[in-house]
């Protein structure tokens, strides 16, 4: 499968520049390597690779590629990461990881 990317303004075509984040506020406890991702989209992909943070009151910002932000409140209770551990968490059905690959990119073709 292949997904699409953005080397430029005019290539966000899915889900769009006001659909796509291009930063997020990662959890201190997962910083490592200055990336962050998830897989998917979809109920088998179901995966996040590092976290989020959760400062802003169990939310974190996101920044758009068309300039705005957006704060997300986390539903699921897995989001907030306590304390230092693995980097990547699967397999759990968790809204927030759906909403986050639904803004990352999407397939060719769909």
């Amino acid at each position: 499968k292949r997904w699409y990317t953005y080397p430029k303004m005019s290539s966000f075509n899915s889900p769009g520049a006001a659909g796509t984040y291009m930063l997020v506020d990662e959890n201190h406890q997962s910083i490592n390597d200055a990336g962050f991702a998830t897989l998917g989209p979809g109920a088998p992909n179901f995966r996040m690779i590092d976290w989020p943070a959760t400062y802003h009151n169990n939310a974190a910002g996101f920044a758009f590629a068309d300039g705005h932000s957006e704060i997300r409140k986390w539903q699921w209770s897995g989001t907030n990461l306590q304390t230092p551990g693995a980097a990547i968490i699967g397999g759990v059905r968790s809204p927030d990881i759906e909403w986050m690959q639904q803004r990352t990119s999407a397939l060719i073709g769909n």
